[in-house]
């Protein structure tokens, strides 16, 4: 998308916000008028934004309420905040600079969850930190019948506190897709909207694509311990690979100091992949359709090895326990990725992200808003929440009073993951569809 902040207007009401976007209106045939360069209002559109047509929730306008104005232009775009730190009444957009993007809730796609959404209430504040707008995982991840493929289990405290949520971690919504625009007026004799189908496709007949991150401290396993002996038939499982449940299983139920099948650490993994519903390890819950005689398979261990498997850098997860609360790296949670209402997972987007301090000096509180919940969420000038140092980070003062001014435990917020990045691993996968043939190849690249 192009860079081009001097598009701004930056003069006139709107110019202590940086400018705005112009917008331009057009009667279409049905009598309605259509505004360009207009997002719906966040979170309820009404009827000064019609680009919302009569099969859309209005409630829904702070999900795919900027996808209109992606459809008509690729410009790199973002919702205006005014002084109460929500997004200001009107649908008004701005064009980024670079120094806008290293914000993320400027960026493509992102949204902020509506609190009464998120953590219940009736507010809309506080709301969530910056988040990509993703729709419902695959049916399979989330089915819960007693006969269903179901990988993962329903997201409850008793038996789900370590496994992604069924909200919020699908593919993007959408009306972010070219040309695919499910929510907004299509006019034929406009020049965006159907006509613009394909315009962000690299390719054609891609089966699949998967980006990586190494991983120092991901666990490997081989099925067969006899290859020390000399035993050379032998399989290397990965956090990425079918069967990786199981070996860690296998692993566990080993006796200390026997023959046992790990074999060293390193691999490129997924964010937080022992949790993923669709990924290989899928927590250490029961879980319906494993490998084995009975329909549910409990993880055993009995020798207090677990952490050994699913604490890494780039697991999300700091310690074996049942609350996700103490479960899952800090870092993630001060990010705002993820945000547990009491033990409840209720967001959980886990990504890799240099992160910005300009939430350290905002004028806004981010951070935990309560003290049976953990994750970072915005609150506003409207909150009328007096209780908390607002950027305690950045204020020249030794707030904690531990290891100095400004230290970093005073920060509201943290970048998802804190190592840095060694190596990312590029897949991708096409399909010949005239010869019956299918590619793969991967990319790696490995940082100084």
């Amino acid at each position: 998308m192009l860079i081009r902040p001097d598009l701004n207007l930056n003069s006139g009401a709107y110019a202590n916000y940086g400018g705005v976007l112009p917008k331009n209106s057009k009667t279409l045939a049905n009598g309605a008028t259509h505004y360009f360069m207009q997002a719906d209002d966040w979170p309820n559109a009404n009827a000064v934004t019609p680009t919302i047509t009569g099969n859309a929730n209005a409630a829904d306008g702070w999900l795919y309420g900027m996808a209109g104005v992606h459809q008509q232009c690729d410009l790199s775009v973002r919702r205006i905040v005014s002084e109460n730190g929500l997004p200001i009444s009107g649908g008004f957009v701005a064009a980024n600079s670079l120094a806008d993007l290293s914000q993320p809730h400027n960026r493509f796609a992102h949204v902020r969850v509506p609190g009464n959404l998120l953590i219940g209430g009736s507010n809309p504040y506080p709301t969530s930190m910056p988040v990509l707008a993703l729709g419902d995982p695959a049916t399979i991840l989330s089915a819960v019948t007693p006969d269903s493929t179901r990988l993962a289990p329903v997201n409850t405290p008793t038996t789900a506190t370590i496994v992604t949520p069924n909200w919020l971690s699908g593919f993007i919504r959408p009306e972010f897709v070219l040309g695919n625009d499910l929510t907004h007026i299509n006019d034929p004799n406009d020049d965006w909207g159907l006509q613009r189908i394909g315009e962000d496709l690299v390719t054609n007949n891609v089966l699949g694509f998967d980006v990586q991150i190494f991983d120092p401290g991901a666990a490997l396993f081989s099925d067969n311990p006899a290859f020390s002996t000399g035993n050379l038939m032998q399989e290397t499982v990965g956090p990425g690979d079918a069967g990786y449940r199981n070996a860690v299983q296998a692993w566990l139920n080993n006796p200390v100091g026997t023959d046992e099948t790990k074999r060293g650490d390193g691999a490129f993994v997924d964010l937080a992949y022992p949790v993923l519903a669709g990924g290989a390890m899928r927590g250490w819950q029961p879980r319906r359709l494993d490998r084995r005689s009975s329909s549910d398979f409990t993880f055993v261990d009995a020798h207090n090895r677990m952490s050994g498997v699913v604490v890494s850098p780039f697991s999300g997860i700091r310690a074996v326990t049942a609350d996700p609360r103490t479960a899952y790296q800090d870092a993630l949670l001060r990010s705002g990725r993820m945000v547990t209402s009491g033990q409840s997972v209720v967001l959980f987007q886990p990504a890799f992200d240099t992160y910005t301090s300009a939430y350290e000096k905002d004028g806004f509180y981010q951070g935990v808003v309560s003290s049976t919940s953990k994750g970072s969420l915005w609150t506003t000038l409207i909150d009328g929440n007096n209780s908390v140092t607002v950027d305690r980070g950045a204020n020249g003062l030794d707030d904690d009073l531990q290891f100095g001014v400004d230290d970093f435990n005073e920060r509201e917020t943290l970048a998802p993951f804190l190592n840095n990045a060694e190596a990312v691993r590029v897949t991708v996968r096409l399909e010949n569809p005239s010869l019956r043939f299918v590619r793969q190849a991967s990319v790696e690249y490995r940082g100084k």
